[in-house]
């Protein structure tokens, strides 16, 4: 999915302007449930709050891994559900993205 956000100024400069996003990722092994939605009676339990969160500064990229015990991430099962849930900024305007900190 790829969402565009367009700010626009309809009064005075603005100065220090900072746009956030919220979204809390959620991945899982969808065939491990009986049930779907997914839900604490129909497999593994939920899917929230069991997440190994990392920013890859290379790439830019916020991403979200399912983890099914504490601690993060050196209990995780990758291979139980190996996907990556990500977050990423493609553009900005008028600087290109590689041009901010």
């Amino acid at each position: 999915m790829v969402l565009r956000f367009q700010v626009v100024n309809m009064g005075p400069p603005l100065r220090d302007v900072y746009v956030g996003f919220y979204t809390q990722l959620v991945s899982g092994n969808k065939n491990a449930y009986g049930t779907w939605p997914p839900g604490s009676n129909s497999g593994p339990g939920t899917w929230y709050y069991k997440v190994h969160e990392d920013y890859d500064a290379a790439r830019r990229l916020f991403r979200e891994h399912y983890c099914q015990a504490l601690p993060y991430p050196g209990s995780c099962n990758f291979a139980y559900c190996p996907p990556w849930v990500a977050l990423k900024l493609l553009a900005t305007h008028p600087q290109p993205v590689s041009a901010r900190p």
